[in-house]
């Protein structure tokens, strides 16, 4: 039985529980989710009686791994790292930028914005009749203050204020929690159409989004794995990344990082990747990001799954032959 989350119940006794961890952000992190005691004391319960009850844990990163086992370091026998896998939906087969307003108009979310002013759709359609490509970043995540919207539309303010003032934002994404502030600093550049957030935007438009963007943003101040940067890797995108462990581990040398406590880190690791006079980073990231990204296709991750489920019963019920953790 593989479980998505902390399982908060016992199993027949000649079943195997395995975990697929993806993180400890309730502990850790309680003050970034919603019904944050509710769901700190559901984590904890629940994850206590696994560890105490011999479960296995594939963890999504050595990240979330390392979280884990400093709140359970008696699982560390049991706990091994499988890295998440990327859809095949994502790849950097043609796409065509005309497509970016089509997507656009189609995927808004009507629930926060009302319908396009006049000016702005007659743009949009301009835009997309005559090929022109859209000048976007784009960040795709729940907008919720752990994925750290706040410091990127700052830092998009100043990059439009000096340097790029036709650069659009485009966010994908499902309103999350604690979003209030976020939306009302959002909701003028809505209105202008300078941004846009949409939603219910399928794999096939979101790998368009991603091989047409300038740049990827993942400004999050925590995750488990981040399938944002490794998606926008696979379709052809540079990225540019929090410098937090999880994503020094996924990404590699793949991502431009930044400090995600500081604004003027997050322009400056945007400039130096878009800015048309660089030394050519961006392009270099775009194939660093697909040599890095092919780490987490399925023929690369589904073998360690195999390796992890063929273990014999001994194994897996007493702990004594751990599945080895990579490197």
């Amino acid at each position: 039985m593989i479980c998505e989350t902390p399982y908060p119940a016992t199993v027949a006794r000649n079943t195997r529980l395995v975990i697929h961890y993806h993180d400890a952000i309730p502990l850790l992190m309680p003050h970034t989710i919603s019904d944050r005691r509710w769901h700190q004391a559901f984590h904890y319960g629940a994850l206590r009686r696994n560890v105490q009850d011999g479960a296995w844990f594939a963890c999504v990163s050595d990240a979330t791994r390392n979280d884990l086992l400093s709140i359970f370091p008696q699982a560390e026998r049991r706990a091994v790292t499988i890295h998440n896998m990327v859809s095949h939906h994502y790849h950097d087969g043609p796409s065509e930028g005309a497509r970016v307003p089509e997507i656009v108009r189609t995927r808004l979310n009507m629930r926060l914005k009302p319908p396009l002013d006049p000016a702005v759709k007659r743009r949009l359609l301009e835009d997309g009749a005559s090929a022109r490509e859209l000048d976007y970043l784009l960040i795709v995540s729940t907008v919720e203050p752990r994925k750290n919207h706040l410091t990127l539309l700052s830092a998009w303010e100043q990059l439009r204020a000096t340097r790029f003032a036709s650069l659009k934002l485009v966010m994908v994404g499902e309103l999350g929690w604690h979003q209030k502030r976020i939306v009302r600093k959002l909701r003028l550049w809505l209105d202008r159409g300078d941004a846009f957030l949409l939603e219910d935007v399928m794999a096939e438009e979101l790998r368009v989004l991603y091989a047409q963007a300038k740049l990827t943003v993942c400004p999050s101040f925590g995750e488990g794995f981040d399938y944002s940067g490794v998606e926008a890797m696979r379709s052809g995108c540079a990225v540019a990344a929090s410098d937090i462990a999880v994503h020094r581990e996924v990404f590699g040398n793949a991502a431009q990082y930044f400090n995600p406590y500081s604004v003027d880190s997050l322009v400056q690791a945007i400039q130096a990747v878009i800015d048309p006079s660089g030394n050519g980073l961006r392009q270099e990231l775009i194939e660093r990001g697909a040599r890095i990204s092919r780490r987490y296709t399925q023929e690369a991750i589904a073998p360690r799954w195999q390796e992890l489920l063929s273990q014999p019963e001994s194994a897996t019920t007493s702990a004594r032959a751990p599945v080895a953790h990579p490197s």
